[in-house]
């Protein structure tokens, strides 16, 4: 292996650390010791890679920008609607973009400007690629706030498959019903 793919590794296992700090302990508890020691280095060491806890935050909103670049790729190739893609896309708490995005998230509610501004970023980049199949801006917005409210509502459910509003026969009603207006939006604009 060579030293550059060696450090590439190293750096993925580091800002895999640092997410997951993020996600289940919180913005102050993801320390650079923090990371550093869930991943068995020295501060210096983890310095090598990142060399500020500024650095690390970048790191892992540039992780957040390929994921959202990657997963409107998978948007634009999937089989099912565009729409039908985000929702069900939406419901993987454990899907690399949904963890990042709640890691980035986690930084946003504390306060920090650079994670706001990445996740409108984000929210940006599939509106745009969501109008691009409907062109129906309000058709885009209503699923992508069905898509986050849907993520949100799997948190705090013991059940999934039997919870009313996230249950996959739920979610399929919805998924016809959206499929459904934009359909007729494509007729009433023919």
């Amino acid at each position: 292996m060579t030293q550059r793919r060696r450090s590439a590794d190293q750096q993925t296992r580091i800002l895999n650390a640092f997410e997951d700090i993020l996600l289940e302990c919180g913005p102050r508890a993801a320390t650079l010791d923090a990371v550093a020691k869930s991943v068995s280095l020295s501060r210096s060491g983890l310095l090598h890679h990142y060399c500020s806890r500024k650095a690390l935050i970048d790191g892992l909103i540039e992780r957040l920008n390929d994921l959202v670049d990657k997963d409107i790729e998978e948007l634009h190739r999937a089989s099912t609607s565009p729409l039908g893609y985000y929702i069900a896309s939406s419901l993987d708490l454990n899907h690399p973009v949904e963890r990042t995005i709640a890691a980035v998230s986690k930084l946003a509610s504390g306060g920090l400007d650079i994670a706001k501004l990445a996740l409108r970023e984000a929210r940006e980049k599939w509106f745009e690629a969501l109008l691009s199949h409907t062109n129906d801006p309000t058709l885009v917005r209503l699923t992508m706030l069905v898509g986050d409210g849907l993520s949100y509502n799997i948190e705090m459910c013991a059940n999934k498959e039997d919870d009313p509003f996230v249950s996959p026969h739920s979610v399929e009603e919805i998924i016809e019903r959206l499929s459904e207006l934009s359909e007729r939006q494509v007729k009433t604009r023919a």
